[in-house]
């Protein structure tokens, strides 16, 4: 079942790479959203979140680095048209 209000959103996650942050990933994808990215530092925690939940779109960003974070973001921009929603 999904819930209208994440229904065609962009979600950006931080901390996806971890056990919190891959539980909001399958929560927002299993929720409808029309896009959930995940980012996070870790490469292999990346990869885990992909592997667990294959919908999510994955970054490896340091989140503070504004260069790293402003590139990701137009990158998501570019490709979705907005972000909708961050959960951190």
């Amino acid at each position: 079942m999904t819930d209208p209000r994440f229904t065609d959103k962009v979600v950006v996650i931080t901390g996806a790479g971890g056990q919190f942050g891959r539980a909001g990933c399958e929560f927002f994808v299993n929720q409808g959203a029309k896009a959930v990215i995940g980012l996070d530092l870790s490469p292999e925690g990346l990869a885990a979140t992909s592997k667990l939940v294959p919908a999510v779109k994955t970054y490896a960003c340091n989140v503070t680095k504004p260069e790293q974070v402003a590139e990701v973001v137009d990158k998501i921009v570019q490709e979705f048209g907005s972000i909708d929603m961050l959960w951190n």
